[in-house]
């Protein structure tokens, strides 16, 4: 007695230290070792065990679940020693009917739900009965956690109903631990399967209170995800309250808020008090409109297909607005086979046993006035049963408000059993049944039957060999908000994956949100796709016209005045040229015109994307190698150096930056991955902008980029040399001013352009359409404007200034048929790519010196 009571002090003073479930350990290895680590068990086919079941909560009796439990379990008992194969038909076969064990010293042990008092209560067990062979149970998480430890310390297997803990299942951590309850990857594994059965495998949104348990199941349900090709899953948190410690906005309103802005339309939530949470969850769905139909909610645990709770749900919100969310929700939840089908084998079983299985229940039953406790709760549903001469406990296991997953405890207790049967089957001597602990969990994680919750199959895997295999269990689905004939609300099983065929069974069509029976089709909200707006594509297109309308009309008027000296002064052939390349820079316009509202392919955009460098470079070089040349030979001819001056003489320079061009662009276009790219830029709300883009642009460009300032600068150059030069063959002062209204213009827009590239459609394109149609328009302004004025000015008579290089009254233009009595006051151009035209003035032959004359007449003819 003394002894006793020194191991009770221990208990109460590890129980109440933080680390009391360790010393607890430690003190079972240390003292209780010699009944553990060296017995062998089974020696007579005897096993002990010790049936863990929450019998109170807080101290106060909890009659059910803990009651039902111990009926499976007992039953479960029962069957394996008689070899019944009522309900595991394995029990009839030639390899279990021959099994020479039996369970024996069966006592049950009441665990609590939180707290020490599993430990307590096993450790009590042990010194009244003797040592314990085997565990079956518990049913809640705290208490699994400690009696691992214990079955650790005396090396005894512990089949557990349920465990939440993901770190139950690792070896390193719980060596003896095994549950007939899929761990978290099992319950994720069915999530993803339900979505792939529903077609929602993309775009899921995952809302969950931000607890630890919940926390594990959101990672490993994101990870199963992955594996299955989902990579659109995004994750809201709440805390219990509206705001954090900080002030930071947390609660629920605020993670539906974000949900909202997503689009996305399948949300799975995950609470652990969903009726308390169901309060703020309701209200914020609908304030965010997500109950309107478009949503598809999934809950994943959290409440009881059989719970008052979920009907406390259902009823509270009928007729509120916001009851609206629960219509067409759906939760995930794990049956067992006697949800499914109601009269099968183990409830006609249990329905079958009297009154003397309750009475041997109630003496198993450690806690005192037990049987009275559960007579008044039992008056409560039905006063029939008040009487416990009426009592049997086939009605007790269908009370509404029992747990449908009684049949976990009857499949771990029937795994330890048939588990002995395994162990001593893998071992060389055939007659004797004495096994060790080890053995005893070997065969119990390779058993392989076909029980109430489905196939009971472990993983038997190094990472996790005690965990049940997620594909051997009946999962279900259940509708939240059907409708009877008489439009009362129902909470309805609709379809289950069977664990034998793994195909989906519906026996109810599900029914979804407004009364359909097929899902809501769109998978997220339509996001912003910042499309080019039509109205600011028309202000693109129309400048671009505007450019192209300037380009053709200069053409058409350098073809009308061909003939005038203005025109032909300023040769027309490299006036041609000028304006082609002008139109090239027009077109770029156009090929950022397009995107995929405009029904054009990613491919077709690309291509698009490909011709805007092209367009760019070769008009600019286009353009100023035109002014270059023609610049070029006006000042070969004003130095006097040659008489003859042909065009092709002076175009080498620009035809051999064009071919140049030409081929870094050919090269660049080969190995570049530049092209259209659509990027999102919120993550949240899946804002996307498409643009042209690549990795290695920019440095394979530079080259070109370099290339086209060549002309440019020489175009600068030559028209500060002959900026001497009478305006009708040099327009020095008007290429100055282009050259620098151009540059100011690239200058100031081309980094807005690069800055609202990744965050505005319409003000790039705006952008670049203005600075790409400021150069056509610039060029044939400052070029062609001043030279229609002079013609304008020539045919009213007006007089010119001769004060300029070429603008002696002695000099007359050759190859021009000026107007009658007119005087030529020009050196003489014609811009005709012709044979040579002499006409010398031979009356004054002994003029030969120009600088000795200004009255001499000299003629000078390019072609």
């Amino acid at each position: 007695m003394m002894e006793r009571n020194t191991d009770s002090r221990l208990f109460s003073r590890c129980a109440g230290t933080s680390q009391g479930l360790w010393l607890l350990a430690l003190f079972w290895a240390l003292v209780l070792t010699p009944v553990g680590s060296e017995r062998l068990r089974g020696e007579n086919g005897e096993i002990s065990l010790a049936i863990t079941v929450p019998l109170t909560n807080k101290g106060e009796h909890q009659p059910n679940p803990g009651w039902v439990y111990m009926a499976a379990a007992l039953l479960a008992v029962d069957h394996f020693n008689d070899k019944d194969p009522a309900v595991i038909k394995e029990l009839g076969q030639p390899e279990l009917a021959d099994c020479p064990f039996k369970f024996v010293n069966v006592s049950v042990v009441d665990t609590g739900t939180e707290s020490h008092m599993a430990t307590k209560s096993l450790l009590q067990r042990i010194q009244d009965v003797g040592p314990v062979d085997a565990i079956a149970g518990p049913y809640n998480n705290q208490p699994a956690l400690e009696l691992s430890v214990l079955a650790t310390g005396m090396e005894s297997p512990i089949v557990a109903f349920r465990g939440l803990d993901q770190s139950l299942v690792l070896p390193d951590k719980h060596p003896f631990f095994s549950q007939v309850y899929p761990d978290l990857n099992g319950d994720m594994e069915f999530v993803g399967k339900f979505l792939a059965y529903t077609n929602r495998t993309d775009y899921i949104a995952i809302l969950y209170s931000n607890e630890d348990t919940v926390l594990q199941r959101v990672e490993v349900l994101r990870q199963i995800l992955r594996q299955m090709g989902i990579y659109n899953v995004l994750t809201f948190s709440y805390l219990g309250v509206e705001k954090s410690e900080e002030g930071e906005d947390r609660g629920v309103d605020d993670a539906v808020r974000r949900i909202s802005q997503t689009g996305y339309r399948t949300i799975i939530v995950m609470m652990t008090n969903p009726v308390v949470d169901f309060e703020l969850l309701a209200p914020a769905a609908h304030k965010y409109e997500l109950d309107i139909g478009g949503h598809f909610f999934i809950m994943v645990g959290g409440l009881d297909p059989s719970s008052s709770g979920k009907d406390d749900v259902l009823v509270h919100y009928r007729y509120r607005p916001e009851g609206r969310l629960l219509q067409g929700m759906a939760f995930l939840y794990i049956w067992d086979n006697e949800y499914v089908d109601s009269d099968g084998d183990f409830q006609r079983t249990i329905r079958q046993q009297n009154n003397s299985f309750f009475q041997r229940m109630v003496d198993l039953n450690p806690v005192p006035n037990y049987s009275r406790s559960l007579y008044e709760i039992l008056c409560e549903v039905d006063s029939d049963q008040c009487d416990p001469a009426n009592f049997s406990i086939g009605s007790l296991l269908q009370v509404p408000d029992l747990p449908d997953q009684v049949g976990f405890a009857y499949d771990a207790t029937m795994a330890i059993g048939i588990g002995a049967c395994r162990a001593i089957a893998n071992t060389t001597d055939s007659k004797s049944t004495a096994m060790t602990g080890e053995q005893h969990l070997e065969g119990i994680q390779s058993v392989d039957f076909s029980g109430i919750t489905g196939k009971v199959e472990f993983q038997n895997r190094p990472a996790t060999p005690g965990s049940r295999k997620g594909s051997s269990i009946y999962y279900g689905v259940l509708n939240l908000n059907r409708r009877d004939a008489n439009d009362s609300d129902l909470a309805e099983g609709t379809s289950y994956l069977d664990p034998f065929t793994q195909e989906w069974v519906e026996y109810l069509p599900f029914e979804y949100a407004g009364g359909s029976s097929t899902p809501p089709k769109l998978l997220r909200s339509h996001p912003e796709q910042n499309f080019l707006d039509p109205a600011v594509r028309a202000i693109g297109l129309a400048l671009m016209s505007l450019s192209l309308a300037a380009v053709f009309a200069s053409v058409v008027w350098v073809m009308a005045n061909r003939s005038h000296i203005v025109v032909t002064a300023a040769q027309p052939p490299f006036l041609y040229v000028l304006c082609l390349g002008a139109a090239l820079t027009s077109m770029i316009v156009l090929t950022q015109s397009f995107d995929e509202s405009y029904g054009w392919e990613e491919s077709m955009l690309s291509r698009a994307c490909l011709a805007m460098p092209w367009l760019a470079c070769l008009g600019v070089m286009v353009t100023y190698s035109a002014l270059f040349t023609k610049l070029w030979r006006v000042n070969k001819v004003l130095q006097f150096k040659r008489r003859q001056i042909k065009a092709s003489q002076v175009m080498w320079p620009a035809l051999s930056l064009f071919v140049i061009a030409v081929v870094l662009l050919s090269a660049w276009t080969a190995t570049t991955d530049f092209g259209w790219v659509r990027e999102e830029i919120d993550e949240l709300s899946g804002e996307s902008i498409g643009r042209c883009t690549g990795t290695n642009t920019a440095k394979l460009l530079i080259p070109v980029d370099l290339l086209v300032l060549i002309p440019v600068v020489l175009a600068g150059v030559m028209a500060w040399k002959t900026s001497d030069v009478d305006d009708m063959y040099s327009e020095s002062k008007w290429i100055f001013s282009l050259i620098l209204v151009q540059l100011q213009v690239f200058i100031v827009g081309a980094p807005l352009i690069v800055i609202l590239n990744d965050v505005s459609t319409t003000g790039r394109y705006i952008g670049l359409a203005l600075v790409v149609c400021t150069f056509p328009l610039s060029t044939m302004g400052l070029i062609f404007v001043p030279k229609a004025l002079a013609v304008r000015k020539a045919s009213r008579g007006g007089n010119r200034e001769e004060t300029m290089r070429g603008s002696s009254p002695g000099v007359r233009v050759t190859g021009v048929n000026l107007p009658s009595g007119e005087v030529a006051s020009t050196k003489g151009v014609d811009s005709g790519d012709q044979s040579t035209r002499t006409s010398r003035d031979t009356s004054n032959p002994t003029s030969t010196d120009h600088r000795a004359s200004s009255t001499r007449i000299q003629t000078v003819t390019m072609e």
